[in-house]
């Protein structure tokens, strides 16, 4: 029973060590993506696309950066509101309005209006 257990163990433990590791960081620049088990380095200029939509039982937003070469998901159910509301304006002060569809603002005004 233990040497069916270890493995089971030790998956969890290193899932939580890389969850816990992971860090978005929008700079001037890029939106980098670390720790995980994929690292993000996107430029500004290389956006294609921005789109969010509401996934789930509770409707969670879920942004998508669609980018030259892939997208990168970011969940809000991974961030805090102050955090998720404060990526979500960094992020439209740097890339060019017209990238954003307009499921993107629909599900952004429900949530600067708490609806969500």
């Amino acid at each position: 029973m233990a040497t069916f257990l270890a493995p089971l163990i030790f998956c969890i433990a290193v899932s939580m060590l890389v969850y816990t590791r992971q860090k978005l960081i929008i700079s001037n620049s890029e939106i980098r993506f670390v720790g995980s088990f994929k690292s993000y380095f996107i430029s500004w200029t290389d956006i294609t696309k921005i789109d969010m939509v509401r996934l789930g039982k509770y409707k969670t937003p879920t942004v998508t950066v669609y980018y030259y070469g892939g997208k990168l998901d970011l969940n809000k159910s991974y961030y805090l509101e102050p955090q998720f509301t404060r990526m979500l304006s960094l992020m439209e002060t740097r890339i060019n309005p017209e990238l954003y569809t307009k499921r993107y603002w629909d599900v952004r005004n429900q949530i600067t209006q708490n609806l969500v």
